[in-house]
């Protein structure tokens, strides 16, 4: 599994089986034509190499001829706009791939992309609520948020000032212990009704 470096230049080789100790995490490959996983993106369709020695659309690594690879077949992990890396199996008997072996290695990138899509989506998630949580952090009016049962979900630095009580103190609460009467008696009514 190699994974496009945030410049996109090369791709890092993230898992993988059969590799020397240390290669996995830290070897890379050229994301240019000029590379198996390069012409893979390029192409856009699983790229199948039947010899190696004799494969001429793009260079070998000597790490693959070196430990007796023969043959080998590649997909791009497709993301929204671009691919996030390269699926790839070698084999060191020389094998034809077949029809049903193109579309099990293109399952296998369907589920890699949907995986990373996710991740991207909650860190985006999680930065997002991280950002609107400063912003009402830092600001100088009270801010109290509560769930559809009236109890308090969070209050920012500003609200513990004004009412006196930590976060802690009042999360989980039902947010009318920081009313006055008569609305303190009231507002579970209000809540029922909305």
């Amino acid at each position: 599994l190699l994974e496009f470096e945030p410049l996109r230049q090369s791709l890092v080789l993230r898992a993988g089986k059969g590799w020397p100790r240390g290669f996995v995490g830290h070897a890379t490959v050229g994301a240019g034509e000029k590379s198996q996983a390069g012409f893979t993106v390029l192409a856009d369709e699983p790229v199948i190499v039947t010899d190696l020695a004799a494969e001429k659309r793009f260079n070998i690594p000597s790490l693959l001829l070196n430990r007796g690879i023969t043959c080998g077949m590649t997909i791009a992990i497709r993301g929204p706009s671009s691919a996030y890396g390269v699926l790839g199996v070698h084999c060191k008997a020389r094998r034809e791939f077949t029809g049903d072996d193109v579309h099990f290695l293109r399952a296998v990138a369907n589920v890699f992309a949907a995986a990373v899509r996710g991740q991207q989506l909650d860190q985006a998630q999680r930065d997002s609520e991280a950002r609107v949580r400063a912003i009402v952090n830092t600001l100088v009016d009270a801010v109290v948020t509560i769930d559809d049962h009236g109890l308090i979900d969070f209050v920012n630095p500003a609200a513990e000032h004004m009412f006196g009580y930590a976060a802690s103190e009042v999360v989980g609460k039902n947010v009318s212990m920081l009313m006055p009467t008569p609305f303190r008696g009231e507002h579970n009514s209000y809540i029922q009704n909305y």
